[in-house]
């Protein structure tokens, strides 16, 4: 009997971690294809330029790196958003439990996080800038676990798509894709 009960119980954990959550991207991970990061990162450019922005990005991704990050970059790194075409540049940090978001354009800086131990079922990032908008960001990882895309939404209506990890965007400052 307990050896039928272990399996089942095992796999209704996994069947649940397979659900998608209301107003999620998707579950725990998801496959993205290379072409989508440069999709997302390049969108914004001018047609000239966008294709020679896609293949860089599809470069950085091809390009051969250690399979174990250091400590402190698998659940860290570079974060870019575009938002209308407004550009911004940061970092993420996430813990089990726990995560942080930081983005600055040129014209504002914003700042958020969320934590489970506040009551936050899901890891949605909510955040606030200094020119009195706020938002929420909806990250979902890909299938290393390191790297991912997002979607985030401003309080004024503005809403836009991201990108983060160490793979897809290498370091991120300067950020190489500007209109």
């Amino acid at each position: 009997m307990s050896r039928i009960v272990v399996p089942v119980v095992l796999l209704g954990l996994l069947a649940g971690c397979a659900l998608i959550p209301p107003q999620r991207l998707g579950g725990i991970a998801v496959e993205v294809p290379p072409e989508e990061y440069g999709r997302r990162l390049c969108e914004h450019l001018e047609i000239e330029v966008y294709a020679t922005c896609v293949s860089q990005v599809i470069d950085n991704l091809d390009r051969p790196r250690p399979e174990v990050p250091s400590p402190g970059r698998s659940t860290s790194g570079p974060v870019v958003a575009v938002v209308d075409g407004e550009v911004f540049s940061g970092d993420y940090r996430s813990t089990l439990f726990t995560g942080e978001l930081n983005l600055t354009s040129p014209k504002t800086r914003c700042r958020g996080g969320y934590s489970a131990f506040s009551g936050d079922p899901a890891a949605i990032y909510e955040f606030h800038c200094e020119d009195g908008r706020s938002g929420w960001a909806d990250l979902v990882r890909d299938l290393s676990g390191r790297n991912g895309i997002g979607r985030l939404a401003f309080s004024d209506g503005a809403a836009g798509q991201l990108v983060f990890g160490h793979a897809p965007l290498g370091s991120a400052e300067p950020y190489p894709y500007l209109p």
